[in-house]
């Protein structure tokens, strides 16, 4: 019997990352499994001091395409991005890592 790939399980997809201020990051940097998380780690305490949702994720990060999904702050430097629908297979994504203006609320 010849063995054979399975691809719908391997899906991937090529993430571009490109930061706006400091040492941001995001990871994965290179591809994604169709529902792999996507974590933005900032080098500076940017969201709220407690884990939680982000109900405004276009004022530290931005993706496109957009892709449904929710944000959660895992702790003040460390957001991370589940996907509501699998990402899809050979699709590029640029995500930007922002700091919100300087006096706006964390």
């Amino acid at each position: 019997m010849k063995p054979t790939k399975n691809v719908q399980f391997l899906s991937l997809l090529i993430l571009t990352t490109a930061t706006a201020y400091g040492e941001t990051r995001v990871v994965p940097q290179h591809f994604l499994r169709r529902w792999d998380p996507v974590t933005v780690f900032f080098d500076t305490a940017v969201g709220p001091d407690s884990a939680g949702p982000e109900d405004q994720p276009e004022r530290f990060v931005r993706v496109k395409p957009a892709h449904p999904g929710a944000y959660h702050w895992i702790d003040s430097k460390t957001l991370q991005f589940r996907p509501a629908e699998p990402w899809p297979a050979g699709e590029d994504n640029a995500w930007t890592g922002r700091l919100p203006p300087e006096g706006s609320p964390r």
